[in-house]
C-alpha cells in the first residue's frame, strides 16, 4: 500500500510504501524508483537509513542490523562499496575502503584495542602489505597471505627479540627452509 504524492500515475515526490510481506520503505521517490533520500524496514528487521538510485542503496548511509552488528559509509549497487565503518555486535570495528561488500583496505580493531590490523584485506582475511599487533605478544608489518605472515616482514616480540626476514605460512624461515 502506497501512502504519497504522484505524477503521471507513478510513485513521485515523498511517500510510504508498505508490501504485504512486511518490508517498508519511507522517503523520496522519482518516477515509481526509491531515489534520493529514505528509510526502509526490512522484514527481518534490519534497517537502513540513506540515499537510494534507482531502487538500491547507493551513495551515504547507515545499515542497522538485528544482530547488533552497523555500517556507516558509501554504498553502490545495493553493496558497501567506499569509505565506511563497520561495527560488530562487540564493539570490534573494522575501518576503511570496501568493494562490492567486501573489505579491501583498512584497520581492524578488537573492542578491547588489544588486537589491531591495519592494511589490506581479501574479504575478511589480512592479504597483501599490514601491520598486526597483538598486545603483550608482538607487532608484525609485512607481507600477509590469506591471514598467515608469509613474504618478507619484520616481527617484534613483547620480550625486544626481533626477527625480520622471510615467512612462510605464518612460520619464520630461513635459506633451504622458504621455498614457495
Amino acid at each position: 500500500m502506497y501512502d504519497g504524492e504522484w505524477k503521471d500515475d507513478k510513485r513521485h515526490g515523498r511517500g510510504l510504501l508498505r508490501y504485504v510481506s512486511g518490508l517498508e520503505y519511507d522517503g523520496e521517490w522519482v518516477v515509481d524508483k526509491a531515489e534520493g533520500h529514505g528509510m526502509c524496514m526490512y522484514v527481518n528487521g534490519d534497517k537502513y537509513e540513506g540515499e537510494w538510485k534507482q531502487d538500491l542503496r547507493w551513495g551515504w548511509g547507515k545499515q542497522t542490523y538485528t544482530d547488533g552488528d552497523l555500517y556507516e559509509g558509501e554504498w553502490k549497487n545495493n553493496a558497501m562499496d567506499g569509505s565506511g565503518r563497520y561495527t560488530y555486535a562487540d564493539n570490534s570495528y573494522f575501518q576503511g575502503k570496501f568493494s562490492e561488500g567486501v573489505q579491501v583496505s583498512g584497520k581492524y580493531s578488537s573492542a578491547d584495542g588489544s588486537l589491531e590490523y591495519d592494511g589490506k584485506w581479501k574479504g575478511d582475511m589480512r592479504h597483501g602489505q599490514g601491520t598486526f599487533h597483538l598486545s603483550g605478544a608482538y607487532k608484525y608489518t609485512g607481507s600477509w597471505f590469506e591471514n598467515a605472515r608469509h613474504g618478507q616482514g619484520k616481527c617484534v616480540y613483547f620480550d625486544g627479540a626481533l626477527y625480520d626476514g622471510e615467512w612462510q605460512s605464518d612460520e619464520r624461515c630461513a635459506g633451504s627452509a622458504c621455498t614457495e
